[in-house]
């Protein structure tokens, strides 16, 4: 009865929300199972590269308590490292999974937008068709995957289109307003949008009737107004914490030089070798240390390029147009094809065979749709029209990788769907004369994107360099060597596969292996400072301190205001004994990065061996505030509170760094030398003996275990205990 009043009543759902529904439901089901099938399998999973990691990284630095993101202009556009920052402060550790969760209901929602968009214009069994193609597309279903802003990108942009066209059609201001908020969010998600947004305003403008432009102008006004509201507070910190006009990010000089180089070809991948270091380094040593400058340096240098060679230029613009189109995937940073290995969804999604499966498909499709439709005059339709020539506009002005074009790809797939679906209707009414033209228009744009084959992934020296260094960083050091060594076979002049080498033999304890590797790295690029103090550490596991020290030199020499740097020669400094020079250093690396937790860690160890107790303390207290679960911090700081007496607050600290990791032989050592202190000898005996034969120096337990046997009448374990405690010197505190 329940059932049939809920199914007669408001709740009923007419075959257009049915349809939706099973769209988003299904869009969403397909991106959870391939998430699960990527968790614990792919490498990367749990250790992004390049530009993801430099958005989580700033996420947990605003997470850490640095709410304006650093002390510079924004590298990148800033809105998704914020929402990854929120994700990081709800979810913690479960980060990996749940901002790919997230990612995944928005990609089922931009399937939704998309049935949306096309359904304006066309019928329902064509927006059908452009949702599931977007729902299935596999390089849409990979970046939503990644730790990237692909997601949010597209779902924003599909968004602002949906509001545009509401507003083209309503003409209210509150639309407007909203229309331009949206357009706001898009902009610091990813500034290209900025391009359609103008083009639009100026298309706009132009086709009302002139009796209606000051109404149009207005409009567009109270638009502009709330993009204004979005941009102000980006562009005010930038200029706050920069000193100077940066509108959203810094980044775009360099790619704008990139995309217009008469080499641009080898440049967008950032391809083995010292290249993109000495490219980053120019703006420098031209005397331009701001973010600003440095990227207003690449743009002249960009536009020179340009009016140089202006014939150069418009060939690289039709070969960057024909990469736009082209068939395969084209990487960047990311190879998509070897995501395959790990999938079997994408390995069906996606493919480069006879056919470069999906774009090689979609292309000629949507472009064949666009001339199917190009007569049909619709508000909706001329919206997607603009965006597509707007954003594509956009990505050539800089340069093509599957990750820039796949924005389009939503809503190229509505013309798609268009063009299926008229061929479609013709086949089943039998009109062979409207199925051959566009038959033989799509069969042959299809050999001509297909032409271009993708590399094969085992070839890619690229790919196995970061292999290594995501073995290195989840410590598989002999994994991590493998995958290295292999990119110098395939790239010979590649210093950051030399300096993950070096690396992996300093933890495997092979120092000389580990200084011919950094010596291989600095002959061909002498300017990197962290490896040429990875050079000094391995000298010093030679004991040969003159020239680790020399090393040292030359790297502040090199990168005197670099907080990394800085902090690497502390490290080094505290584990020569050094320790007022190394709090030095480390002074100044706080300074220079506030928020890294190990900074402070290492920090405090220094002052402590200095005997700055209560500067060290602090130094403790810092880090644990920026990593709560820190368990060396909070067992250093418990080393210094049990010394001054306080051992209630000690014995706290050192339970709460068992609490973070209950193997932490510090702590436990600690918390046992604290209870026979505090003359609670069964559980300090406890404690004691279950790490004796561990610890490094074991000298000062067998010391304090003899102690707490006396006191409780264990004669016989006193004075054996005595015994071999006699010979070291006894301790109390291991920070």
């Amino acid at each position: 009865m329940m059932f049939e009043r809920m199914t007669k009543g408001r709740l009923k759902w007419n075959p257009e929300q049915v349809s939706m529904a099973a769209i988003f439901v299904g869009a969403l089901s397909l991106r959870l199972f391939y998430l699960m099938e990527n968790r614990g399998i792919n490498p990367f999973f749990d250790a992004p590269i390049v530009d993801a990691r430099s958005y989580l990284e700033l996420a947990q630095r605003i997470v850490g308590g640095d709410w304006m993101g650093g002390d510079i202009p924004f590298w990148q556009p800033p809105a998704f490292p914020y929402l990854l920052a929120l994700v990081v402060g709800i979810c913690g550790d479960s980060i990996f999974t749940a901002a790919r969760v997230g990612h995944a209901i928005l990609g089922a929602s931009s399937a939704l937008l998309v049935y949306r968009l096309a359904r304006r214009p066309c019928d329902r069994a064509t927006a059908t068709l452009a949702a599931v193609g977007t729902a299935l597309y596999g390089p849409l279903l990979y970046f939503e995957a990644e730790l990237l802003s692909v997601a949010l990108e597209v779902f924003l942009y599909l968004l602002l289109l949906l509001m545009l066209a509401r507003a083209q059609e309503r003409n209210q201001p509150l639309d407007w307003l909203l229309a331009g908020l949206t357009a706001g969010l898009a902009t610091i998600t990813r500034p290209n949008v900025l391009i359609f947004v103008l083009l639009f305003a100026i298309l706009r403008f132009l086709r009302v009737p002139q009796s209606e432009r000051r109404i149009a102008l207005g409009r567009l006004l109270v638009a502009a107004g709330g993009l204004a509201i979005i941009l102000a507070p980006v562009t005010l910190r930038n200029a706050v914490v920069g000193g100077e006009f940066v509108l959203i990010s810094a980044n775009g000089g360099v790619n704008f030089h990139i995309g217009n180089h008469a080499q641009q070809d080898s440049m967008v991948a950032i391809h083995p070798g010292v290249f993109w270091e000495r490219l980053v380094a120019e703006p420098l040593a031209a005397g331009y240390s701001s973010a600003g400058q440095r990227s207003s340096y690449f743009y002249r240098r960009g536009i020179s390029s340009i009016v140089d060679d202006p014939g150069g230029w418009l060939r690289l613009m039709a070969r960057k147009t024909w990469r736009l189109v082209q068939g395969p995937e084209i990487k960047r940073n990311q190879d998509l094809y070897y995501a395959r290995t790990h999938s079997r969804v994408l390995s069906i999604l996606l493919w480069d065979r006879w056919l470069s499966f999906p774009h090689g498909l979609v292309a000629p499709l949507a472009m064949l749709g666009l001339i199917l439709s190009w007569r049909r005059r619709h508000d909706s339709l001329d919206l997607l029209r603009t965006f597509l020539a707007g954003y594509s506009g956009s990505v050539l002005l800089f340069f093509v990788t599957s990750r820039y074009r796949v924005p389009l790809v939503p809503v190229a797939m509505v013309f798609a769907a268009i063009a299926l679906r008229q061929m479609l209707v013709s086949v089943r009414t039998r009109n062979w004369r409207r199925v051959a033209g566009p038959a033989g228009v799509l069969v042959t744009l299809i050999i001509v994107v297909n032409v271009p084959k993708a590399p094969a992934v085992e070839e890619d020296a690229q790919l196995q360099h970061d292999l290594g260094e995501v073995m290195l960083r989840k410590r598989h050091f002999s994994l991590s060597l493998q995958h290295s060594r292999q990119a110098l076979v395939l790239e010979p002049e590649y210093p950051s596969a030399w300096h993950n080498i070096a690396v992996a033999q300093l933890a495997l304890h092979h120092p000389q292996q580990a200084e011919a590797a950094t010596r291989h790295a600095l002959d061909q690029h002498s300017l990197r400072a962290d490896t040429r103090i990875l050079l000094a550490r391995a000298l010093l596991a030679q004991e040969r301190v003159d020239e680790a020290l020399a090393e040292l030199e030359q790297a502040i020499r090199q990168e005197p205001e670099h907080g990394e740097v800085r902090y690497a020669v502390g490290r080094v400094l505290l584990q020569m004994g050094r320790h007022v020079e190394a709090v030095k250093h480390l002074k100044m690396a706080r300074r220079l990065r506030p928020f890294d937790y190990w900074t402070h860690y290492d920090l405090g160890r220094a002052l402590h061996a200095n005997r700055q107790s209560n500067a060290a303390l602090f130094a403790f207290e810092q880090a644990t505030a920026l990593a709560p679960h820190l368990a060396d911090a909070l067992s250093a700081a418990g080393a210094v509170v049990m010394s001054s007496g306080d051992l209630e607050r000690a014995r706290h600290l050192f339970e709460r760094a068992l609490q973070a990791d209950p193997e932490y032989l510090p702590a436990r050592i600690n918390l046992g030398l604290l209870e026979i202190g505090a003359s609670r000898y069964a559980v300090g005996i406890s404690l004691l003996e279950a790490v004796v034969d561990d610890a490094v120096n074991p000298g000062p337990l067998w010391q304090a275990l003899a102690s707490a046997y006396q006191a409780t009448g264990q004669l016989d374990k006193a004075r054996a205990a005595l015994k071999t405690a006699r010979a070291q010197q006894p301790k109390t505190a291991v920070p």
